[in-house]
Parts: structure tokens; sequence; C-alpha cells
């Protein structure tokens, strides 16, 4: 579902916390209309099928293939957002995981950390610039294609991002820049909003046809061994104590196709566009 109206601030982060983010998201009358054409049928697409018309944010389900393998996830999630949106804090890379096993407070915390506009540390490791930064950081940089980029923490490895060089699209698309976060990396806190739910998908003819009818149908909850601590609902399995993890199946909701100006004709990977 839509994000709601009002501005808000999500945050997220990589697993170690050597990276953080924060995407400051404007009110209503500020988000500009996304850059995508959506159907409620997969059909021909038309302006304003959904109630007052896609504005970014939105959060999306991506069956690109070249996602699924780069999040090491069968069902990729993203929230599409802006760059001028986001602000990044990253620890530096020498002494990093020293830092982090200390748990050191004033390293880790939100509130204790220098933050930066994201987006001209995009730039600069795009063009591959030699302006130095006050001391490496931990963010790591992937050029997966040509004008494709790839951002992940390169002292635990979590894939972070997504986003398309400027300059690589057409100026007649208007495209603002934008910067594709995964979902999973979001704090809880914030992630746990019904808001939060994809209501889009994307490069859906590369769907993976048992993934996209799982994304749809759901699936069956799992029972964990009690030890594992989750505040949970009790049970018992074949006599022994159980722990049935409180998570309800993934919700069936309607998938929109969004058009896209290209797609594969002969099997090929053409995923990687937008």
């Amino acid at each position: 579902m839509p994000l709601p109206k009002r501005p808000l601030i999500l945050h997220g982060g990589c697993n170690c916390r050597a990276i953080r983010f924060r995407i400051s998201v404007p009110g209503f009358a500020d988000r500009p209309l996304a850059p995508y054409r959506s159907s409620h049928t997969g059909g021909a697409a038309s302006v304003g099928v959904d109630d007052n018309d896609t504005r970014v944010p939105f959060v999306l389900i991506d069956h690109c293939n070249d996602c699924r393998r780069a999040t090491s996830a069968a069902l990729p999630m993203c929230i599409v957002t802006e760059t001028r949106t986001v602000e990044i804090s990253c620890l530096p890379r020498e002494g990093v995981a020293d830092r982090i096993q200390a748990r050191r407070d004033k390293d880790l915390n939100d509130e204790s950390r220098h933050w930066s506009p994201i987006e001209p540390v995009l730039t600069c490791h795009e063009s591959l610039s030699t302006i130095p930064f006050t001391t490496p950081s931990t963010l790591g940089h992937y050029v997966s294609s040509p004008g494709r980029n790839r951002w992940f923490c390169a002292n635990c490895g979590t894939p972070l991002a997504y986003s398309v060089s400027e300059g690589s699209l057409p100026k007649d698309w208007h495209w603002p820049k934008m910067f594709d976060i995964w979902l999973g990396t979001l704090d809880r806190e914030d992630l746990v909003n019904e808001w939060m739910r994809p209501d889009h998908a994307l490069w859906c003819h590369f769907a993976v046809p048992w993934i996209a009818d799982t994304s749809r149908a759901g699936a069956r909850r799992l029972v964990v061994e009690d030890e594992i601590g989750i505040e949970a609902e009790r049970g018992t399995v074949q006599g022994h104590k159980m722990t049935a993890v409180k998570t309800a199946p993934v919700p069936r909701h309607p998938l929109f196709m969004i058009d896209q100006m290209e797609e594969s004709t002969d099997g090929g990977d053409n995923s990687e566009a937008s």
C-alpha cells in the first residue's frame, strides 16, 4: 500500500552497522510521480490507474534476474526513492571490525554518527574520482553493467542498494535520480508498518513461476525450536516443546505490472535497465 502522505523518516543499514542510512520522505505534495507506467491488469498502461498516481518513494517486488542474484534473495523487494532524500553514515574501513566487536555506542548509535547526503558519495564512486575521502569508507561499489551500480557493505557484505548512473538514461525520460534500497535493510521498527507492504511488481516477464505464485498465494508457517528465544506462541509438536514463529503467510495482494520500455524477445536477460 502507498506510504503515508505525511513527512516521515525511515532508518536502516547493513548487518554489522558499519553503514547506516536514513530516508527523509517529504509530504505527498512534494513527492514526484513515479517514472513508470502502472497497470492493474498487465495490459495497456494508463496514467491515474492508482489512487492519486504512484509517487516516489514506493515499495515494489523485483523479479529481475540480476537483482535476484545480486541480493541472493529469491524474491527481492526494494523501496524506490530519490537520492536527494537519502543520507548515509559509513564507519572508516580501518579498524571497523574492532569497533563493531567492542560494540562502542559512540560508533554505532545513529545519534552520534556523522551523516552526509548520499548523492555526492555515489557520484564520487561512480566516476572513479581521484578526490579521496578523509578516510576510506566501508561503502562497497560494484558496476554490474554499464551505468548500473550496486552498493554493499565492504565489511559484512550486506547488499544495500542499486542505482543508475546519471546520463545513462535518455534525458527525455525526465527521470529523477533514484536510489533503490533493498527492503530487508530497513530497521524492523519501520518495516513492520503495514504501509511498507509492496504494492507493485517489476520485471514480471522474468518472474520464476513458483516464486511469483508464492508472492500471490502465500507460504505455510514454520515451527522452530524453543531455545531460539523468540517471543511467540507456544505449542507441542510430536511431544517436544516448540515455538511457533508469529509470521503470517506472505499476504495476498494484487501485483501491478510495470511496463518497461524494452522486453527480452530472445530469452536473454535484459532486465538490468532501470
